[in-house]
């Protein structure tokens, strides 16, 4: 009797840990964002992103899931990189690249502004995926030309390419 007593308490525990393992990871998924202007504490070392961790309920949904990340990030220290009323109109994944189409809002982003903006949503589709490339594309708005750009995971560098480090703030311009 003590014997059949073990061996179903051991099998009721294993059953419990495999119940365990699978839903921490299962749920749970990463998106990147810019950093607020307003984070004064931020020191020269820090990226200009960081991540915010999600629970989501159709973690598998990729299309779900960037349209959760369009609306932007829960915390204040973080700040959302696209125009208001910028949303995810079609997703095309091939192999290893995916293709995300976006509203033309997202067109009226240029600059500074439309890198952090496709760094930042590249990121969250690299953790989110095993691809290999991330295509934005976004049509022409208001004068504004259409938007193509395409980033590659071995090719996203967020490095300080004047000083070679991640975010010194340290330039070493020729005067």
């Amino acid at each position: 009797m003590k014997r059949i007593c073990a061996i179903a308490l051991l099998i009721s525990i294993l059953l419990a840990l495999a119940g365990c393992a699978s839903n921490k990871t299962s749920n749970s998924v990463t998106f990147y964002y810019p950093r607020s202007p307003k984070d004064s504490a931020r020191s020269f070392s820090e990226t200009f992103y960081a991540t915010e961790k999600r629970n989501c309920n159709n973690a598998q949904d990729l299309q779900h899931l960037l349209t959760t990340y369009l609306q932007g990030p829960l915390g204040d220290d973080l700040i959302s990189p696209f125009p208001e009323d910028t949303l995810l109109t079609d997703l095309e994944i091939l192999e290893t690249q995916i293709t995300v189409c976006l509203t033309g809002e997202f067109s009226r982003l240029s600059g500074i502004n439309l890198t952090t903006a496709c760094a930042c949503l590249s990121l969250t589709v690299f953790s989110l995926t095993d691809a290999e490339t991330v295509r934005i594309i976004s049509p022409a708005i208001d004068k504004m030309p259409a938007v193509e750009m395409t980033m590659s995971r071995t090719n996203l560098i967020l490095t300080d390419t004047v000083t070679g480090s991640p975010g010194t703030g340290n330039r070493k311009d020729p005067v």
